[in-house]
């Protein structure tokens, strides 16, 4: 008998620990979940059509030439010196 109420007593002691603790885990899930519910109708992919795509690509491609073309006015092929 003596075991129990000692046993009664340390669950008395922790039990409001441990709730407080279990319920600030439960609003915390209960707010995650609800804004991965709300976020996922909010976000929207902006689509692209075929010529906006080309477009990008093309101005893409310009860069990468321009930087090219810089480089090889900077630093000339020895090679081609010889």
């Amino acid at each position: 008998m003596h075991n129990e109420s000692v046993m009664s007593s340390w669950k008395r002691k922790t039990f409001w620990y441990i709730f407080v603790l279990g319920l600030f885990g439960d609003v915390y899930s209960g707010i995650d979940l609800f804004n991965k519910i709300t976020g996922s109708k909010k976000v929207q992919e902006k689509q692209l059509t075929k010529e906006e795509m080309e477009s990008e690509l093309a101005k893409l491609r310009t860069l990468i030439l321009n930087q090219k073309s810089q480089n090889s006015l900077k630093y000339p092929n020895p090679k081609e010196n010889k």
